[in-house]
């Protein structure tokens, strides 16, 4: 099948967030099965160009013109859609669905959704959140001057997201809940869950002289600041009351100081970019995925399960990854989720088992082939409603 894959990010280079664990395997997998073309404005080098063409069978590099911080503010699309996604970027794309002959479009995240909104062929796009709630939750924590802006935001990203959904053929979310949300838009929703990449090494109860809690993520992203603040502030000062010598490491790029506050306690390190986040969590004795929002740590979540590293984790949270108790420890509350830290550090072997069966259920549900073919049926879907 000719898919024309369009992206406000280059799949073919390593990112400071989730596209490097979501996007960049996803191109790639796609492209054993199908033709794939991709269309992205973020080409920055001839390097990285050449590169794209011998996983694709065509880059289409699109304009990177800039609208610049006020014009991308005004009008009727959000501010951070508009940023990185123009009129123009969106023309581009369709012409060249129709020039190429597309059998269907897949568009990735909701930044591009204009694209899934007017090409002519079948349209497939991943929406990797509920960008509603993550407005609400901005606004939510805004103050002053800044709550009117984040209202009119909430309310433009409201009006796009329900647009984009009802739009596209086959809208695809990531988690079950997500696709609960949508589904009163669009019928045709799908759950389609990320792929992970299976590590050849598996954890082997970490490799630390001292017993360390390790949490990883993007760090300028607010979500993961504000859950690298719970864990330190909230739910270590639990576990450190009967083991006050274990250790708190916060891996991720681009730390503030919100987050390298937090070492005003010696017990927690604060780590910025680091060449191999798996080799962090392998050094850990077990891994802390706590979140404030509710959701945001999915694809963590499901990296350090595939690594076979025992993992506490929020109830939500598992819930969206289908997660049981029997492949992490789950928490209700902030002293439920010491308690599990607890239990992983104080019993090893229990905690190493866990990790264990962790493993072997992301590589029977999320292992790459298999998302590629809940992709291909979703294109076929696609292509049968518009026939």
């Amino acid at each position: 099948m000719r898919v024309l894959l369009v992206t406000p990010y280059s799949p073919f280079r390593d990112h400071d967030h989730a596209a490097s664990d979501t996007l960049v395997p996803l191109v790639a997998s796609l492209s054993k099965t199908h033709e794939v073309h991709v269309f992205t404005p973020d080409i920055i080098s001839g390097s990285e160009l050449r590169r794209g063409k011998e996983i694709v069978h065509e880059v289409w590099a699109g304009s990177r013109a800039d609208l610049g911080k006020v014009r991308a503010a005004l009008g009727v699309r959000p501010y951070w859609a508009r940023e990185v996604w123009t009129r123009r970027m969106t023309e581009e794309a369709c012409v060249v669905a129709a020039r190429i002959r597309a059998d269907v479009v897949h568009c990735e995240y909701l930044q591009v959704g204009d694209v899934a909104r007017r090409v002519s062929q079948p349209s497939v796009i991943t929406l990797h959140d509920v960008t509603r709630d993550v407005m609400a939750r901005a606004l939510s924590s805004a103050h002053g001057a800044r709550r009117p802006y984040r209202f009119v935001e909430l309310l433009r990203t409201a009006y796009f997201e329900r647009q984009v959904v009802a739009s596209a053929t086959v809208p695809i979310a990531l988690s079950s809940s997500d696709a609960d949300r949508f589904r009163s838009l669009n019928r045709e929703v799908r759950c389609v869950p990320p792929g992970v990449l299976i590590p050849a090494e598996q954890w082997s109860g970490g490799s630390s002289a001292d017993r360390t809690v390790v949490f990883t993520g993007a760090m300028w992203r607010e979500a993961n600041a504000r859950a690298a603040s719970r864990l330190a502030r909230e739910i270590m000062p639990l576990v450190w009351r009967d083991h006050p010598d274990v250790r708190l490491r916060i891996v991720g790029a681009g730390p503030g100081p919100g987050v390298l506050d937090l070492t005003d306690d010696q017990r927690v390190v604060v780590v910025g970019r680091v060449a191999s986040l798996d080799d962090e969590l392998m050094s850990g004795s077990v891994v802390a995925c706590p979140t404030v929002y509710g959701g945001g740590v999915l694809m963590k979540l499901l990296r350090a399960l595939a690594l076979g590293a025992p993992v506490v984790t929020d109830v939500a949270t598992a819930f969206s990854a289908g997660v049981g108790s029997d492949v992490a420890a789950l928490a209700s509350s902030d002293a439920a989720f010491a308690d599990r830290l607890r239990e992983c550090l104080e019993a090893p072997q229990a905690a190493a088992a866990l990790g264990a069966r962790a493993r072997a259920f992301v590589r029977a549900n999320f292992g790459w082939p298999i998302v590629s073919e809940r992709y291909t049926a979703a294109y076929v879907r696609a292509r049968e409603l518009t026939a």
